[in-house]
């Protein structure tokens, strides 16, 4: 064999060897992607956001005495009265006038002294302090004692829980003695529970507070449902059928439906008395300040002056308010 034709041969062998086809090249399979679930988003636990607070209701304040009042008696006009720690204010015709109460009255550190207007227009100061009970009545001359006008209870021994006013009847009472009940039509006499704290009228519907109890006056002191769940009684307000009860401390309101207790928090920080002229139109005076009722929630007052201690009317039109800054008519407005 030729050199040449040796040459060609080897090289036909190596081409068919190069162009054997390679092996296929090996590529890693990716895993097939893991199935997940979709997650629900996280249900919250935190509570409600509370319901709004309705706005303050807007009044305007037209004082009428510029000096501490911790009690207010009111009747037809122009008779109006305010009791501080140590003077009444009485308006009549003429305008406001002062009185000093005399020192046996103030005796003591907190002397329990309401103002009242008799059936002769003229104010009384009745109540309790320590040594003995309070009964004034106003003269042109200034202040005097008038247990006298007090049958059996002249004496003035011990307390008086009292309410007073022109309207059929008033009620003096003793407590773990008598109560005298005078109408015009002459006057009544009963047993005085021992821990009797506080008498009312409404609407000609004599009402007390003993303890928990809450009374309704007929023949004596009847029960008047359930009792009560306050620690004390500070204040008490009724109409003929329902009653209302203050307490400070706790700051609660207990209303007597006449069938049931109900029970609910102040809108204002130490509620010291209650007043109104129907269960939809009801004042609320306090420490905090004021706030009103209409039926369904309670509204604060805006820019009421504070601490108060007291609140009374004539009528939904008519309303006062006393406590350290003075005494205030109130003039409703939106």
């Amino acid at each position: 064999m030729t050199r040449a034709r040796l040459v060609l041969m080897t090289s036909l062998l190596v081409s068919a060897a190069c162009g054997a086809p390679a092996p296929a090249e090996q590529h890693p399979v990716a895993p097939p992607a893991p199935v997940v679930a979709p997650v629900a988003a996280p249900t919250s636990t935190a509570a409600p956001d509370p319901p709004a607070a309705p706005p303050p209701l807007v009044v305007r304040f037209h004082r009428e005495v510029e000096a501490k009042v911790i009690s207010i008696a009111l009747e037809r006009p122009p008779h109006a009265a305010a009791l501080g720690a140590d003077a009444a204010w009485i308006h009549d015709a003429r305008g406001w006038r002062e009185g000093r109460l005399p020192a046996s009255a103030r005796r003591g550190p907190r002397p329990a002294l309401s103002v009242f207007y008799g059936r002769d227009d003229r104010i009384r100061v009745v109540g309790s302090r320590p040594g003995g009970a309070v009964y004034l009545r106003w003269l042109p001359s200034g202040f005097s004692a008038a247990g006298k006008e007090i049958g059996k209870l002249a004496d003035l021994k011990g307390a008086l829980v009292a309410v007073l006013g022109t309207a059929d009847p008033e009620i003096v009472c003793r407590p773990g003695d008598i109560c005298i009940v005078k109408r015009r039509t002459g006057w009544t006499m009963m047993a005085a529970p021992a821990d009797i704290a506080r008498v009312t009228l409404g609407d000609g519907v004599g009402w007390a507070v003993a303890g928990r109890r809450l009374l309704r006056l007929g023949a004596g002191w009847e029960s008047a449902g359930a009792e009560g769940t306050w620690s004390a009684a500070d204040a008490l307000f009724a109409t003929r059928d329902r009653a209302w009860i203050v307490e400070t401390d706790g700051g609660r309101i207990h209303a007597f439906d006449g069938a049931a207790w109900s029970v609910a928090a102040s809108p204002i920080d130490r509620p010291r008395a209650l007043w109104g002229a129907r269960p939809d139109a009801l004042w609320l005076a306090g420490e905090g300040g004021l706030a009103f009722f209409d039926g369904r929630v309670w509204r604060r007052v805006a820019d009421a002056p504070a601490p108060l201690a007291a609140v009374a009317g004539r009528s939904a039109d008519d309303v006062w308010i006393g406590g350290d800054p003075g005494l205030f008519r109130i003039e409703r407005g939106e």
